[in-house]
């Protein structure tokens, strides 16, 4: 072995980022190195602790403590398995010192950046001192946590940590979680309140069911905060928002408030954007915003009074209204506006193509459309494709003079998925093309787009994209028209 080749140290090391956890622990066996340095490879993607991992998982660092510890990036502390619901109150308490002295050592070693609570108020219930080891952590940047209560309130308000992102999941109850405005949480465990500790240092947040409350008066400010995500909002007023994170740039929204009938929101919903309009003006708005990513619902019902640059507007669960959309941009004015539409239905309807007249659209700059096409369109009675796609470059690209940027995508993963209630679709046409699928078959994607370039008389669209994908008989296709790409 004297006169053959060895390899260094970093290439079998470098080796490891290959190797499955199993074969990775096998090899730690083999030699001091790789018992040493394997330790890495195997925590830093992330550990996940449930009750009966947690022993294990403390023999394995004091194995090698102070450089496994160091290793330990990410951690997840999952719920308390049924199994342990029904047993003697020793086996908790068990689980309680075990997870005590694990974060006693985590404390210790000073390298846990990111940390998940799965049921964070019953996990801390497990031991009377562990709610001050987790305070005790100084060096988390992320934050996740389900299972709000009084032991989770006191821990997060002395948590030493400085967070730069956090999530906060509060619990959504059966039948109740639909009714606007219901189980307003209490102030202390609103998360302005729960996370005031980085009240400075904090970017993003993320709030799952949850509410600001309305006492905002007293709230800390988030100067820092650039990135908001809500969803299942129980109080969808835009101006404790503005008010709480006054230089927010990205506000994300899904079913805020929860899902609500059509007729819920053609009768109240035009209220409560109207109140929220009027909120914004007297208790506080943003100057600006540069982007927004949702539901169109939620767009409408939070009546932004700000200009959006970016507005990326999803119908998955909320069908797109054309007159919502038309009062939407109306408000934002976005420069770049993102479709992303369940059907090729929408594209038909005369009064979806006349947002694009309307005065909101005239300063867009950028335009993507993305059309899942879905198996209602599938039944050779439907002839809904060919004139969808006929009416894009009059009726959409056309009016938009100031367009530089245009993309139009179809996907037709979803034309053979069965509708609740029937056949599975492949069952059925296994062998012939649906009225759709044949037309799509033969569609000229290069034609299209050069004629939604032809479509655009001012001159002014310098890129085009269109693409098909996933169609059952023909490859992916992408066209790209610009400079130089003719």
């Amino acid at each position: 072995m004297d006169d053959g080749v060895r390899l260094s140290d970093d290439i079998l090391l470098y080796i490891l980022n290959f190797v499955i956890p199993k074969t990775l622990r096998q090899l730690m066996l083999t030699c001091r190195m790789y018992h040493h340095h394997g330790a890495r490879y195997l925590v830093q993607p992330g550990v996940t602790l449930s009750p009966n991992r947690i022993s294990s998982f403390l023999a394995f660092l004091d194995a090698d403590q102070q450089y496994r510890l160091a290793q330990l990036r990410t951690l997840h502390i999952t719920t308390l398995e049924d199994r342990f619901k029904n047993v003697s109150d020793s086996i908790p308490a068990k689980r309680g010192i075990l997870l005590k002295t694990l974060f006693d050592r985590i404390v210790f070693g000073n390298a846990l950046t990111r940390l998940t609570f799965n049921d964070m108020e019953n996990t801390l219930s497990l031991h009377p001192k562990l709610a001050d080891a987790v305070s005790s952590l100084e060096a988390l940047q992320e934050l996740s946590i389900k299972g709000i209560g009084c032991r989770s309130v006191r821990t997060m308000q002395v948590l030493r940590s400085r967070l730069v992102k956090a999530e906060v999941t509060y619990p959504r109850l059966d039948g109740q979680e639909l009714e606007l405005f219901s189980l307003l949480i209490p102030a202390n465990q609103s998360a302005p309140f729960l996370l005031c500790t980085s009240q400075q240092s904090l970017q993003e947040l993320s709030l799952y069911g949850g509410n600001i409350t309305t006492a905002t008066h007293d709230a800390p400010r988030y100067p820092n905060v650039h990135t908001l995500y809500v969803q299942y909002d129980r109080s969808p007023f835009t101006s404790y928002y503005a008010r709480i994170f006054p230089n927010l740039q990205t506000f994300k929204a899904f079913d805020c408030p929860p899902p609500v009938s059509s007729a819920f929101v053609e009768a109240y919903g035009r209220l409560l954007r109207k109140g929220n309009q009027e909120d914004q003006l007297l208790r506080g708005q943003w100057s600006a915003l540069d982007c927004y990513i949702g539901s169109l619902r939620d767009l409408y019902l939070r009546g932004f009074t700000c200009p959006i640059r970016v507005v990326k507007l999803n119908e998955a669960k909320c069908p797109m209204l054309p007159w919502m959309l038309e009062e939407a941009l109306a408000d934002a004015k976005p420069q770049h506006l993102e479709l992303d539409i369940d059907n090729a239905f929408l594209l038909c309807r005369q009064d979806f193509l006349d947002t694009f007249i309307q005065p909101s659209c005239r300063q867009l700059a950028q335009l993507d459309v993305r059309v899942r096409l879905c198996n209602l369109e599938a039944p050779l009675i439907y002839n809904i494709i060919g004139p969808s796609l006929d009416l894009v470059a009059s009726h959409i690209v056309a009016p938009l003079t100031a367009l530089t940027s245009f993309s139009f995508s179809l996907d037709c993963r979803d034309l053979r998925k069965p509708i609740c209630g029937e056949i599975e679709v492949t069952e059925v046409f296994r062998d012939q093309l649906f009225y759709t699928e044949e037309i799509l078959a033969d569609w000229d994607v290069d034609l299209f787009a050069r004629r939604c370039r032809e479509a655009n008389v001012s001159g002014s669209l310098e890129s085009i994209t269109v693409e098909i994908r996933q169609h059952i008989y023909r490859e992916d296709t992408t066209v790209h028209l610009g400079p130089g790409l003719d």
